[in-house]
């Protein structure tokens, strides 16, 4: 077949709505030259146009998006090839093209478009005189470098464009600035940025400005790895220094500097040991040019580690066992030094909750094991070897605590961390493989275990939690074949006495686990194992039908799992029987009828699954699967039943979609549920409450397991029924609206769901202003799942309303995704704000909130003004103007500041500015406030419109001294707009003002920012004008800027802090300590503090506490905080005990005890406080450091101090009655982290403070 010529390829174009632009992948050149008389360039005037306006049609499909894309990518190509000249008007047009897609939902088009941006600097460079040359850039360059570095879109597309601009053009250069590059290293913290933040960076070390800004970077890299931002000291550490890596020249010059970058001194904070370890960690890895022989110790010194391992933080810890377990040369041999920091940190880490530790040590073990093999490999050829002994010592070490730490008093953490030791070890191929097994030959690993082992296992088949079961059982199938076969009979027998009696067995999969491990090993007698169950099962069913209540009896069939579920269901215990016998057995009831549904369902779930259909599952049993399943997803009311249930169900349906059936049996079942909302009808047995409990799971079951190829048929008819509003009865829409939620959540259904976006932000913005709550509440949840759809969720919790920018699309992608609603918003907004029933404007002022300017195509004339955001400035305007809620104002001003461009902001402040007067009502006042201090937040940067706002408040602070009946809220905003944006003079005269007419009660919103006002300006405190209450907030302001108080500050601060007792007072003089001993000036002012002053400066407890001795009101209230539910009193608990200790009030011994009992607090910070304290009061033979790990502080308490194991109990909250413990309910502990025993190797951090 003939090849398409240009001129049919151009009447095909005119013609077609949807063009096919295959055609330019053929051969090039029958594309050359003119289609018609009205194009003088086919590609150019023809292809090119029709392109561009098919990518503006169908922005709102993914897929045709892409494929215009890449057309466009292909045709720019050509030209290129074919270097032919383009003018700027279709330049302007492609990168128009460019920075619209350039972050557009596919990476793949995101890439395209920077690859045709490339191109198109290419055919631009060859064609313009001046960028020709190589001697300067054209106009047209330039304003594209200064239009990418300015942008406000923060994307990948944007800064990949700004190097590929920068590398053809080295006048452009400067436009990498040092302002610049220091706002680039805050963004390294945005994950999505990272990479090519980093590449920026490294061009401008090597390309832009090599060797001239090594000590600018060297800089900004060393506070990016010290930062607090745990982010941002990740992506300079796993992005940054990797990329500065792949350039042998920078390698070497960061290796020379990279031990001044973080300067190490006794108090050296967490952050920056932190640091230290993960750039020795990362320049042991990147040694390449030294042959990858040297090890950690080669880059930092052994006392740092040694800190680290032992120190309280859990972070350092695992960094330091990250940077010791692990090398570049596995085959390397490890140090014997090393092997007694692994032993210090196994013996004394294994009780952390955190999964994410959890696993980096579970790595790390891994790590250290295989290390073993490859170097054990050659050193087992001498077995005489003190290295290799150092290897048989420690796993043989590592293998009896393992299996220490099978106890039934130890708490999860440990007991799972023991058993994936023991897996490790025994059922890994880490310790040997095919090729290297020398090293365990000679290690013989098997004599080392013995029948007590296997017991120990076999009784941890009974473990509450299912992941230690599952676990253990896996060990004991590899290594329990040892076990005799009468041993297997006795076990046996033993475990089918025990499943149904209710005292002998802890939970109900103890003898599921047991039956699985004696089937692994007698296969043979699995029938008769099933035949033996299925007769008790049908005896307790004949017992149960007889008498529902002898399921509560002592001796009942299920009575064994009420020790789980009672703590679940509540009300058995309420008080609403006569009889308390009775209450009990309601209960017991309760309890065993869920969870016989629980089972039940998962029965039927393994039915479903594993069953072949239909030799044994006939069209009859999964039509009454089915039919229990509906039930319960439709009439149950509990959580737990119906949840388990959907499981089961999703299995059904992705089984019965498959059968070759004229009208699937889902889609039956869809149907009636659709027909059952829409005509109201048994509306009854349906759950209005618990968002319609088990409805939403079944329809998002039937719609997520649909086959492709219905092509989301049943969704579509969902949808349509769903939406439908109007037509259904009150009852109706929350259901609706409930599933439409989850059906908007389930990302199976996440493509092809978008089709219903536009009509479902429709329901909720009309029905935002319903006066039935139930519904107006529904629709906000349905909003929300709409929001997270369409916008994606944040990495970071929101704080305010300023939308995080990954969570925001421009206006040209909005609108071309959702065309309708452009119109619908501005309909919607030109309505007039009912003052009764603001919240009709709340979900679409929240919808601009996420939305952000197009990008201005300052490069060139073509800009499409038809879906601009600035339509909608004049009617949010009005909206904040009219509001008289507060948080609807608040709203208003987060949406103007988003959909706002400069030049929208600088109109607004103009048109303020000309006001002279502001007479205005206060509601008013304040939406002009919070919109200023909107403004400054968000533009603190631009010069031109703070000076504006600048003129603007000093006009509003003229108006309200002239008025003086300003509220105090209103009053407060504008300080704080002072305060910010404010000239000296205003600022000064504010403060003056404030003097002369301070009032504590009409300013009492006002202090604090009043403070931060006064905390610059010293001449009023020289003048004794400062009230004590504007003094505590300017405390407070200088204390958490972390700014050198000026000398008058500081000497009232001295004179405060004899009489209050403000935190602020002391801590603002704890930081200026060296100050009063080195200004003469105050010399006797700080005598004045005498010794008073000293102690006070070590413990602000001291301060709480020095008046009077402990007293009885005192000691009980820190016995009752000691276990309170509140982390913060427990943490002040540490600081009172701490305290008290150091004065030797009295009572010592029992609030060491207490200290000490909260090294075995469930939060993490609370350990590592009491950690703290306790490493400063207790002395450790050979302790060169006094932040040791918690279990480290705990194990020396227990020895010191044997009577704490006795306390524990109490500590964990267990009742110390045991007929307090019959019932329905287990005994439970408050802490199920506290253990009442230590480690028993102590002995081992001795030794390693000895070194």
């Amino acid at each position: 077949m003939a090849a398409e010529s240009p001129a049919d390829i151009c009447r095909r174009l005119r013609e077609s709505q949807s063009a096919n632009f295959e055609f330019l992948f053929v051969d090039s050149s029958l594309l050359k030259g003119a289609c018609c008389k009205k194009h003088e360039n086919f590609l150019i005037d023809c292809c090119l146009p029709k392109i561009i306006s098919e990518s503006l049609r169908d922005a709102n499909s993914t897929k045709r998006v892409y494929e215009i894309t890449h057309s466009l990518s292909r045709l720019v190509t050509i030209l290129r090839n074919e270097k032919a000249p383009l003018h700027r008007n279709t330049e302007t047009v492609i990168t128009d093209f460019v920075f619209c897609f350039w972050d557009f939902v596919q990476d793949v088009v995101c890439y395209e478009c920077v690859d045709i941006f490339k191109l198109l600097l290419e055919i631009h460079s060859n064609d313009c005189e001046f960028c020709s040359c190589g001697q300067d850039t054209c106009e047209w360059i330039r304003k594209i470098a200064d239009f990418l570095r300015e942008c406000s879109v923060l994307n990948k597309s944007r800064f990949r464009c700004l190097i590929a601009t920068l590398k053809g053009n080295s006048s452009l250069y400067e436009v990498l600035s040092t302002g610049f590059l220091t706002q680039c290293y805050h963004l390294l913290a945005n994950a999505s940025l990272s990479t090519v933040i980093s590449d920026l960076i490294v061009f401008d070390l090597t390309v832009a400005h090599p060797g001239v800004r090594n000590a600018f970077h060297l800089d900004l890299i060393r506070q990016a790895i010290v930062s607090e931002s745990s982010l941002l000291r990740s992506a300079a550490n796993d992005r940054l220094l990797p990329i500065l890596f792949k350039t042998p020249k920078l390698a070497a010059w960061f290796l020379i500097e990279a031990p001044s970058i973080v300067q190490f001194g006794e108090d050296i904070s967490d952050t920056a040991l932190e640091a230290r370890l993960s750039l020795a960690r990362f320049c042991l890895f990147n040694q390449q040019s030294l042959g990858n022989r040297r090890v950690w110790s080669d880059f930092i010194a052994f006392d740092v580690v040694r800190k680290a391992v032992c120190h309280t933080n859990l972070q350092v810890r695992l960094c330091a066992l990250n940077l010791i377990c692990d090398h570049p040369k596995p085959s390397l041999p490890i140090a014997k030094a090393d092997f007694l920091l692994y032993e210090a940190f196994i013996f004394f880490n294994l009780s952390e909750q955190s999964p994410a530790a959890r696993q980096k040590i579970l790595s790390n073990f891994k790590k250290i094991l295989i290390r073993m093999r490859d170097s054990g490999q050659t050193l087992s050829k001498d077995p005489q070897n003190e290295i290799f002994k150092s290897y048989i010592r420690f796993i043989e070490k590592v293998h009896e605590f393992s299996f220490e730490c099978l106890r039934s008093d130890a708490n999860f953490n440990r007991r799972y961390f023991a058993l994936c030791f023991i897996s490790h070890l025994h059922c890994q191929d880490f310790l040997s493989s095919k090729e290297k097994n020398a090293f365990a030959e000679q290690l013989r690993l098997d004599q080392l275990l013995h029948k007590k082992h296997l017991f120990k296992l076999v009784e941890f088949l009974e473990d509450p939690y299912q992941i230690c079961q599952e676990t253990a059982l896996q060990i004991l199938k590899k290594l329990g074949r040892v076990l005799d076969k009468d041993w297997f009979e006795k076990f046996l027998e033993a475990t089918l006495s025990n499943l149904f009696s209710t005292s002998k067995i802890r939970n109900d999969l103890d003898g599921p686990y047991k039956i699985r491990f004696y089937c692994h090993f007698n296969k043979a007698a699995l029938p008769s194992v099933f035949d033996r169950l299925l007769e008790e099962a049908e005896s307790r069913v004949r017992v149960v039908s007889s008498s529902l209540w002898a399921i509560t009896e002592e001796d009942g069939a299920l009575h064994l799992i009420l020790n789980v579920i009672g703590s679940i269901v509540g009300g058995g215990h309420s008080g609403l029987e006569s009889s308390k016998k009775k209450a009990f057995k309601c209960q017991a009831l309760l309890v065993s009828s869920w969870r016989t549904q629980k089972c039940v369902s998962n029965i039927l779930h393994g039915f479903v699954e594993k069953l072949p259909y239909p030799s044994v599952l006939s069209d009859d049993i999964l039509d009454a699967i089915g039919k229990y399943y509906m039930l319960q997803l439709t009439e149950c009311k509990h959580c737990g039943a119906f949840e388990t249930a959907v499981e089961g169900f999703e299995a059904l349906c992705q089984r019965l979609w498959n059968l070759n059936t004229e009208t699937p049996i889902p889609e039956q079942w869809l149907h009636q549920i659709l027909s059952a909302i829409k005509d109201g009808k048994e509306m009854d047995k349906l759950c209005l409450t618990r968002r319609s409990a088990g409805l939403p799971f079944l329809v998002c079951a039937i719609l997520g397991t649909e086959p492709s190829q219905r092509q989301s048929e049943s969704l579509k008819l969902t949808l349509c029924t769903l939406l439908d509003l109007e037509s259904l009865d009150f009852d109706s829409k929350i259901h609706a609206v409930n599933v439409l939620r989850s059906v908007f959540n389930d990302n199976r259904v996440r493509e092809a769901v978008l089709v219903g976006v536009e009509w479902a932000f429709r329901i909720c913005i009309e029905g935002a202003g319903s006066e039935q709550w139930p519904l107006r509440n529904a629709l906000s949840q349905l909003f929300a799942a709409l929001l997270v759809r369409v916008f994606g969720v944040s990495r970071q919790p929101q704080r305010s309303l300023t939308v995080q920018q990954k969570c925001k699309l421009s206006a040209f992608e909005f609108f071309s995704r959702f065309p309708t609603l452009f119109d619908f918003i501005h309909e919607q907004l030109s309505l007039k704000l009912d003052g009764q029933n603001e919240f009709r404007v709340f979900p679409i002022l929240i919808l601009l909130c996420h939305l952000f300017p197009s990008t201005p195509q300052i490069v060139g004339t073509h800009r499409g003004r038809s879906l601009e955001l600035s339509t909608f400035i004049s009617m949010v305007w009005k909206i904040l103007m009219s509001a008289k809620g507060e948080k609807t104002r608040e709203l208003a001003v987060a949406s103007l500041v988003s959909i706002s461009e400069k030049a929208d902001i600088l109109y607004l402040a103009d048109t303020l500015q000309s006001t002279k007067e502001f007479s205005l009502p206060s509601n008013k006042v304040n939406a002009v406030l919070l919109m200023l201090l909107g403004c400054v937040e968000t533009w603190s940067t631009d010069h031109a419109i703070i000076e504006k706002i600048s003129r603007i408040s000093q006009t509003l602070w003229d108006n309200s001294c002239r008025t003086g009946n300003w509220p105090k809220f209103n009053v407060q905003l504008l300080v704080n707009l002072v305060n910010e944006v404010g000239s000296t003079d205003l600022r000064r005269s504010a403060a003056s003002f404030a003097i002369m007419n301070w009032n504590e009660k009409s300013l009492d919103l006002t202090a604090r920012p009043l403070g931060k006002l006064f905390s610059s300006f010293a001449e009023f405190w020289e003048r004794d004008a400062v009230p004590e209450k504007l003094r505590i907030e300017a405390y407070r302001s200088l204390f958490l800027s972390k700014k050198e108080p000026p000398s008058p500050i500081l000497a009232w601060a001295v004179k405060d802090a004899v009489s209050s007792s403000s935190p602020w007072v002391w801590g603002l003089v704890a930081l200026s300590v060296q100050t009063l001993k080195d200004n003469h000036a105050l010399k006797d002012i700080s005598r004045d503090l005498s010794s008073f002053s000293e102690k006070a400066l070590e413990s602000y407890v001291h301060v709480l506490t020095h008046v009077q001795p402990l007293s009885s009101v005192v000691l009980n209230w820190i016995r009752d905080a000691a276990v309170s539910d509140d982390v913060e009193v427990r943490l002040s608990v540490v600081q009172m005990i701490v305290g008290i200790l150091t004065r030797h009030d009295g009572c010592e011994a029992e609030l060491y005890d207490l200290l000490a009992l909260l090294l075995q607090d469930e939060d993490v910070e609370v350990r590592e406080e009491a950690a703290k304290a306790i490493s400063g009061l207790q002395k450790i033979e050979g302790d060169k450091t006094r932040a040791l790990s918690a279990e480290i502080c705990w194990s020396f308490a227990l020895k010191k101090h044997p009577n704490l194991a006795m306390k524990i109990s109490a500590f964990q909250g267990a009742s110390a009655e045991p007929e307090e413990l019959e019932g329905v309910f287990d005994a439970c502990a408050r802490n199920p982290f506290a253990e009442s025993f230590g480690s028993p190797h102590i002995s081992v951090v001795k030794e390693l403070f000895a070194l």
